[in-house]
């Protein structure tokens, strides 16, 4: 009889309570927004959320002691030091990310025609980065988390905060779909005055090195809204990010 597999190692985790409540939480593989790199997220009803993984520097080796939610339980030791942060980030941002093949089209699709096609392109394009790197197995032309997360519940919400909908009985939800520009810019829009809002200090020493010292405060209030739309746009598709800009 085979041994048993060894058990997996224990790793370090931070996440937000409303994360730690959930019974079980499942990671899927996902196009970021900005560069199209496969990377974990979350989703849930209380919103999505990018898996981070921060690593020491080698030079400075770190382990992490983690102390068991029960009083009977031992602790352990995770060598590496290597901590998992699920961070919080606004769905209609992971959404907006998925449909950017979809911007500039002016034909309103169901949601799962809108799925097919996010698909087919991402996959595309993660096949073409696997090309560019000879060590990496091509991927399959096809990429199911990307319908499957569209398809969830939690993301009806966001996708009418990007879309601008026409019912259609025929469809799934009754509704078609077609990215709305107007609604796309106001919410990036929205997003850079919450950053400003959210952490002005972070901004404020950011934005420092783009105005010269004897700065006026229009000037300062420029370089920093302008350090806070870079912030935004990290997690906006590139040419969603350009047409954004030509607005301001």
């Amino acid at each position: 009889m085979a041994s048993a597999a060894p058990p997996r190692p224990p790793m370090a985790w931070a996440y937000p309570a409303d994360v730690q409540e959930a019974a079980r939480t499942r990671l899927y593989v996902l196009p970021h927004p900005r560069t199209g790199v496969p990377t974990y997220y979350a989703v849930q009803d209380t919103g999505a959320y990018e898996l981070l993984v921060v690593r020491p520097e080698q030079r400075a080796g770190r382990s992490w002691m983690l102390a068991s939610g029960q009083a009977k339980r031992p602790g352990h030791m995770v060598r590496e030091g290597v901590l998992h942060v699920l961070s919080p980030m606004d769905p209609a941002l992971l959404l907006l990310g998925l449909l950017a093949p979809q911007w500039g089209e002016r034909r309103f699709c169901p949601r799962d025609d809108l799925a097919e096609a996010a698909a087919e392109h991402h996959a595309t394009q993660r096949a073409a980065m696997a090309a560019e790197h000879a060590a990496l197995a091509p991927p399959e032309l096809v990429w199911p988390d990307i319908a499957t997360v569209l398809a969830l519940p939690a993301m009806q919400a966001p996708l009418e905060r990007l879309c601008a909908t026409q019912p259609e009985p025929s469809a799934a939800d009754g509704l078609v779909y077609r990215l709305d520009e107007a609604k796309v810019f106001a919410l990036l829009h929205r997003k850079v005055d919450s950053v400003l809002r959210a952490a002005p200090e972070v901004i404020d020493a950011q934005s420092q090195r783009h105005v010269p010292m004897h700065a006026t405060e229009t000037e300062r209030a420029a370089a920093q809204r302008r350090v806070a739309t870079d912030l935004v746009a990290a997690y906006v598709p590139l040419g969603i990010d350009e047409a954004w800009r030509k607005t301001f």
